[in-house]
């Protein structure tokens, strides 16, 4: 049993491909972090969106061409990319301009809008941030990246939501975009030490390399999920999973954290129960040093 926060309409749509789940979690799991403001959810998801992706699981192919005019490598632009699509597809929605540079005379980078949406007619500048975060501390959130936590993050949050006020911005603002309505559009994932972990109260766990994992009865199959594969929960084809033994084996000499799943089968598809982060040893007291710096 995971998180109430992440049982989305992800769950549904386990056999709808990797790009149409993802696009469901991005929408519909809750925001894992504290932070205000948010967009309101009825802002962007009108009533029956869930009927929206259904019928893209059974064709995908447009979403699919949108992201392949879209690639990156980064995790983050694949989740603006899948945002993008919805916003210039759902009803009552208009996506005006998407990743907007602001620079100063002197051609510094003040910021950037990430979304310009018009929502029911009205202006909004959105900004969506998509993040996993390990609780090393109650209240203290560090990345898998160095030099991330959600203190950084949220501050950087805050400045960008008062950039349609910025005079840099003016002139390249549509109209009636100057000062409008901000907010951000937050998912990912919360994992906290695995010896304190319980699947109904937390999002995911994590565990230095030589330490031991949770396990969930019944639950035999791991999985190590690629950075592509972070977003939703895992459902992967029965030759796929591994047992924790070969999976401890696989990541002993990791030197960054690596992302794993716990999977149970169910009529002949593995799909995820639980996940953690594998940490190097000694990467703990590393990112606590730097993670806010």
């Amino acid at each position: 049993m995971r998180s109430a926060r992440t049982a989305t309409v992800a769950e549904p749509l386990l056999g709808a491909p990797q790009a149409v789940r993802d696009l469901a979690w991005l929408l519909g799991s809750r925001a894992p972090f504290p932070f205000s403001p948010q967009l309101p959810r009825e802002r962007l998801l009108s009533p029956g969106w869930q009927d929206a992706l259904f019928a893209l699981s059974r064709n995908p192919a447009p979403l699919e061409a949108w992201l392949a005019a879209r690639p990156g490598r980064r995790l983050g632009h694949y989740a603006e990319a899948l945002f993008g699509f919805w916003c210039a597809h759902a009803p009552d929605v208009e996506l005006v301009a998407h990743g907007l540079a602001v620079r100063d005379s002197a051609a510094h980078t003040v910021g950037e809008f990430d979304f310009l949406l018009r929502l029911s007619g009205e202006p909004w500048h959105v900004e969506l941030a998509c993040k996993f975060y390990l609780e090393v501390e109650p209240g203290r959130l560090l990345g898998p990246a160095p030099n991330d936590s959600w203190a950084l993050k949220s501050a950087k949050l805050l400045r960008q939501l008062a950039l349609s006020r910025h005079p840099a911005a003016r002139a390249l603002l549509p109209d009636g975009f100057a000062g409008c309505q901000a907010a951000a559009w937050l998912a990912g994932w919360r994992f906290v030490p695995a010896a304190r972990w319980q699947p109904a109260h937390a999002d995911g766990w994590f565990a230095a390399i030589g330490e031991p994992w949770p396990a969930l009865a019944g639950a035999d199959g791991w999985l190590h999920l690629a950075h592509a594969c972070w977003l939703s929960p895992a459902c992967a084809a029965a030759t796929e999973p591994v047992s924790e033994t070969a999976l401890r084996t696989r990541l002993a000499a990791i030197t960054r954290p690596q992302l794993v799943a716990q999977l149970r089968e169910a009529d002949g598809v593995w799909l995820e129960c639980a996940r953690g982060f594998v940490l190097p040893a000694g990467w703990l007291a590393l990112a606590a040093r730097e993670g806010d710096g």
